[in-house]
């Protein structure tokens, strides 16, 4: 229960952290495929924005207050 309670603790704060947050993935990438071809790796993506962001926010925050959660139960 200890180990569910962690992973819902870092699930939730994956989600409920913000997009721009973490500059180093965001950043484009010419990676080489085979000899003679170079692919663009997609660069900033806006975050979502409506219904979708507060969904996000709502879920992430229920998945760390329910880690929390198990975790003081398993203590």
């Amino acid at each position: 229960m200890l180990a569910t309670g962690l992973l819902l603790v870092l699930f939730g704060f994956a989600l409920v952290v913000p997009r721009g947050a973490v500059s180093g993935s965001m950043a484009v990438r010419n990676v080489p495929m085979g000899v003679s071809h170079i692919h663009r790796t997609p660069g900033y993506q806006d975050a979502p924005t409506g219904r979708v962001r507060w969904l996000r926010l709502g879920t992430g925050l229920a998945m760390f207050a329910g880690g929390f959660l198990l975790i003081v139960l398993a203590s």
